[in-house]
């Protein structure tokens, strides 16, 4: 009978000894943790800034975009005419930025500005283009900016200085 009343009393025994430890590792493990996990979560990253890129030149837009990837902050989406942009606009769609090409081909960048105000009207957009005839165009039809198209690396300057 003394064997078995000595297990329950040593378990006893034992249980007082680590009852510390274990309260010390819920505690732990009921607020330290999930605290920790909470004021982590609420620190989420700013969201990306999208930019509209309208370029028929797919090897001019695809080095843009790099750029733009290394300067980091912006999520770039490829367009090839002004018609591709407007077909995403009418569903909706909106961008941080606009940048246009003057020459698209079979459209000029300045027809599709008022396009674009049509769906976005405070929408900021840029001319982007080495034509001279593109830098009198554009500020007639009243874009933000220009960028000098024979220069892509200045693009992330001008981001810089984007609201």
């Amino acid at each position: 009978m003394e064997i078995a009343l000595s297990i329950p009393r040593f378990v006893f025994k034992i249980g007082v000894k680590l009852a510390p430890i274990l309260l010390l590792g819920l505690i732990i493990g009921l607020v330290v943790v999930p605290f920790s996990a909470s004021t982590s979560s609420t620190k989420s990253p700013p969201p990306q800034k999208r930019i509209a890129f309208v370029d028929d030149d797919k090897d001019y837009l695809e080095g843009a975009i790099e750029i733009i990837a290394d300067f980091g902050g912006w999520l770039v989406y490829p367009f090839y005419s002004c018609a591709e942009l407007v077909t995403i606009m009418q569903t909706a769609q909106r961008f941080d930025l606009y940048i246009l090409d003057f020459n698209l081909g079979d459209t000029l960048g300045t027809e599709c500005v008022p396009l674009i105000r049509t769906f976005h009207p405070g929408a900021l957009i840029i001319g982007n283009s080495f034509a001279s005839e593109a830098e009198e165009a554009f500020r007639k039809i009243g874009i933000d900016k220009l960028l000098d198209k024979m220069n892509p690396r200045a693009i992330p300057n001008l981001l810089k200085g984007m609201p």
